[in-house]
């Protein structure tokens, strides 16, 4: 399958329209070859890692990509908005971890060293003083953390799981056996909820996942409960550009809320991120970079 590749700037305008969603989308394009292994989308930009951990951001500005200083072996981000840049954060080889500070110079900024170790951190967005942004981590043990803006440092929070995803405030998690748990912000602890997942994503007020068979479910905020929908991922990221996935063979799929179904969309990738705002971007086995566009 051959992917139109266009000019820099026509990508960088194409990716505004995606993360705008003002219409439905119609394929990948090409943005760069050869760069990126991972990419994290928020609700106003687009990062990622390469092969040797070196970290890029998607700069509109310059329509490129620019390396930060730093290596990073997990990034995440989440929490933009129009009058608000996305928290960044990361974690390095050996599980330490890590906060982008655009103020420090030189431009576009700095990761900063956070106290602690982490093997997974997921942000999105905050709503108080303390949890400008809501980051969650997991270290190797499945011990749970969140960090706190006014201490400057993660806590524990009580339970243990294999998987956290934070989305529209709010936190969900999978164990080692494959129960679903809700973190519950009024009791302060985790919540199982009926279900067996091996991986969830939440975003946009929705909320994903996938068993081990690779079966696909959604939440069903009616009954609390989650309800099998037909196809079969390897891995699905949900966000507020829409609900993603892609199957063992790199196909592309895309929920459709008008048939209540997974549509193909035309492509091969290895990985896929849904932002919220920032579009929907991926990558293939060559590190080629992708980005959905209205044409």
């Amino acid at each position: 399958m051959q992917f139109k590749k266009p000019s820099l700037f026509v990508a960088i305008a194409l990716a505004m329209v995606a993360g705008a969603n003002v219409a439905y989308p119609q394929e990948f394009v090409q943005v760069t070859t050869g760069l990126l292994a991972k990419v994290a989308v928020g609700g106003q930009s687009m990062w990622g890692i390469n092969r040797s951990d070196q970290i890029f951001q998607y700069d509109a500005a310059t329509r490129t990509f620019t390396q930060v200083t730093g290596q990073l072996a997990t990034i995440a981000v989440g929490g933009g908005t129009l009058v608000q840049p996305d928290e960044v954060w990361g974690i390095n080889a050996s599980q330490q971890i890590f906060h982008f500070n655009p103020n420090d110079l030189p431009p576009p900024g700095l990761f900063e060293h956070v106290p602690g170790l982490l093997t997974q951190i997921s942000v999105g967005p905050g709503y108080q003083p303390c949890h400008q942004a809501e980051v969650w981590g997991i270290n190797a043990s499945g011990d749970i953390y969140r960090f706190d803006y006014c201490a400057n440092t993660f806590f524990q929070v009580p339970g243990i799981l294999s998987q956290i995803t934070v989305g529209d405030g709010e936190i969900w998690g999978v164990n080692h056996a494959g129960q679903v748990y809700q973190f519950n912000f009024h009791t302060g602890a985790f919540v199982e909820v009926p279900g067996m997942l091996a991986q969830i994503s939440a975003g946009a007020g929705a909320v994903w996942g996938l068993n081990s068979s690779g079966s696909i479910f959604r939440l069903d905020r009616n009954t609390a409960r989650f309800i099998q929908v037909p196809g079969i991922l390897a891995h699905i990221s949900v966000g507020g550009n829409g609900v993603w996935g892609v199957n063992s063979s790199g196909s592309i799929f895309r929920f459709d809320e008008a048939s209540q179904g997974f549509l193909q969309v035309t492509g091969t990738l290895t990985t896929i991120a849904s932002g919220d705002g920032g579009g929907v971007w991926g990558v293939n086995s060559a590190g080629d970079i992708f980005v959905f566009t209205t044409l």
